[in-house]
């Protein structure tokens, strides 16, 4: 009974938050920063049990979806190549640039970002080190590593530490960006979905089991 009571409250609480950030038409990054700070507040204020939290995750992934805007974050420490990146792909992504991590991590933590395309040799924090820290503080956004080197231990490193959904090599094609790009959001929409099922799934059998045995106390 308490789950049904809290997932009435919820709806409520959550359906209320859709209306208020659909009425923000400023500009589409206010809409994009309260949504990301509504997560964060469920996550952290309300303690909302892990399902609420992906069926927000995935409201936000298909409202950008729907908007046509999948949101592209390009780190790399060479001012050339941020430039020729947003060039290239600010017509069909939202594109932000950064030069180094801390730069990246500030606006990640500012505005919701589905993939963070990012070069490995990069002076204080590598690439591989921010998408590690990446995997484990937003595991929801997509991670892909770019490097002109070949070291084949790069590779592993991304693979085993980072958990990347695409290692690319320099120069970057830009047919070929624009389908890896898209098919990570895919894999990350499909992700929340299976996610949303599993937690669901749990709660439901929790509340069952719980049912079940106030029957037979009674």
């Amino acid at each position: 009974m308490a789950g049904v009571i809290t997932l009435i409250i919820f709806s409520k609480i959550f359906f209320t938050l859709i209306k208020t950030s659909n009425c923000l038409q400023t500009n589409s990054y206010t809409s994009l920063q309260f949504e990301f700070n509504i997560v964060s507040f469920l996550k952290i204020n309300l303690g909302l049990s892990t399902s609420y939290v992906y069926l927000y995750n995935y409201y936000l992934m298909m409202n950008m979806k729907l908007n046509n805007e999948i949101s592209v974050l390009y780190v790399d420490d060479e001012p050339q190549n941020l430039a020729a990146f947003k060039a290239n792909f600010r017509k069909i992504f939202n594109v932000s640039v950064a030069n180094d991590a801390t730069e990246a991590l500030a606006i990640i933590n500012s505005a919701h970002i589905n993939v963070v395309i990012t070069d490995h040799m990069m002076p204080d924090i590598t690439g591989a080190d921010l998408l590690e820290m990446l995997k484990e503080s937003h595991p929801h956004i997509g991670r892909i590593l770019i490097t002109g080197s070949s070291d084949i231990n790069i590779v592993i490193e991304a693979i085993n530490r980072c958990e990347v959904f695409r290692f690319l090599t320099k120069p970057w094609v830009k047919d070929d960006l624009v389908e890896t790009i898209e098919s990570c959001c895919q894999e990350n929409e499909d992700k929340q979905k299976e996610n949303l099922v599993s937690a669901k799934l749990v709660e439901t059998n929790q509340q069952l089991e719980f049912m079940l045995r106030q029957k037979l106390i009674s």
